[in-house]
């Protein structure tokens, strides 16, 4: 039969695991195996695959949600700083509108970059350049903003760093983690199908024919043309 395209990863292992136990428990199917050697040990072989599996499933739903919580942190984290910083960029045009000079320093033409790291560089030059720079600095306190609000919104980028930077451990560790799982399912997979073509082997065309529908394996119906004597 053949198998349906984009099966989840928890229906391979559990189709899997479903072949494997069936064949396990009827000693017609397991008989026909032991004649092509699946033993016993290798029974036990197929049951460690998929207990692997399982295992795999799990550290991969915990990576996963790791991974989710990374992401709304980093999220959480970037919009406080970007929301400080684009109040201080706005009071910034309007205290150095008719300096051109204070403009390039502070970083403050043009349109504002979206990715992470663009708008964490302009960022870093607003705030590096406006505690760094006296006549900067002078024109902001005359507005309230001291060194001090400066420094707290430049502290909150080094948050944001580390956010972004520990969401991209965990999306690798998702992607490990996920690439040892589907590891894990092809070996699984390809035992569950050495387990289905032995049994045909065995089994089709025979009496016991039927019993490879348990696996999975279509078995079409035979059709007995009745004569008569005349």
């Amino acid at each position: 039969m053949p198998k349906p395209r984009n099966q989840s990863m928890d229906t391979k292992i559990g189709m899997a695991e479903q072949i494997i136990a069936i064949a396990w428990k009827n000693e017609i199917i397991r008989n026909v195996l032991a004649g092509y050697n699946f033993n016993e040990e290798r029974f036990n072989r197929a049951r460690e695959l998929r207990e692997r599996a399982d295992s795999l499933t799990i550290d991969r739903n915990r990576k996963k949600s790791e991974k989710l919580v990374a992401t709304k942190v980093l999220k959480d984290v970037s919009k406080k700083a970007k929301k400080v910083f684009i109040e201080f960029l706005q009071l910034a045009r309007l205290v150095f509108k008719d300096d051109p000079w204070a403009a390039q320093v502070l970083g403050l033409k043009g349109r504002r970059k979206q990715t992470i790291a663009g708008w964490l560089d302009e960022a870093k030059q607003f705030y590096t350049n406006a505690v760094n720079e006296t006549k900067i600095l002078d024109q902001f306190s005359s507005f309230g903003i001291t060194r001090e609000r400066l420094e707290a919104g430049k502290a909150v980028l080094v948050e944001v760093e580390e956010a972004a930077a520990d969401q991209e451990r965990k999306k690798g560790n998702l992607l490990q983690a996920t690439r040892d799982l589907g590891q894990a399912i092809k070996e699984l997979d390809q035992t569950a199908g050495i387990i289905k073509r032995l049994a045909s082997f065995g089994l089709r065309g025979g009496p016991e024919e039927q019993l490879l529908e348990g696996l999975g394996i279509t078995v079409p119906s035979r059709k007995f043309k009745i004569t008569t004597k005349t």
